[in-house]
């Protein structure tokens, strides 16, 4: 393969006989569960040499010439390349989630009396959300 990106939440789901058999120039990213996808020891043990070629991108050589290039240390792709969440984005979750919990204390008499139904954000949130972010 050309890419291979893991997204299992399991441990070592690329490891050892993998890196082995592994296509030169073979791009593996973590997209799962933290940093334990990629047995990154493995691929050290095979590896004769390391190289930032870019930014977020590891390249290692193994020792039969392959190079395999590790994408964001093996972490979550989408957060170790600083692209997963872009501040403006979470800035707006955080204003809406903020004017979300205002409106629940202050009709939480009205609320309470609803016995637990999912209830859709006001309109007048959303106007005020759309007033805060221009």
């Amino acid at each position: 393969a050309d890419m291979i990106i893991t997204a299992t939440g399991c441990k070592d789901v690329i490891r050892k006989e993998h890196f082995e058999v592994m296509k030169d120039q073979c791009n593996i990213a973590n997209t799962g569960h933290f940093n334990i996808e990629i047995n990154i020891p493995d691929l050290e043990q095979l590896s004769e040499e390391k190289t930032q070629i870019r930014p977020f991108v590891e390249q290692y050589t193994m020792k039969d010439g392959r190079k395999i290039n590790l994408l964001g240390e093996g972490r979550l792709i989408n957060l170790a390349a600083a692209e997963g969440h872009p501040s403006e984005i979470m800035d707006l979750s955080f204003a809406l989630q903020a004017l979300a919990s205002e409106y629940a204390v202050k009709h939480k008499k009205e609320l309470s009396e609803m016995g637990g139904k999912v209830v859709l954000i006001q309109k007048r949130l959303i106007i005020m959300w759309r007033f805060l972010i221009s």
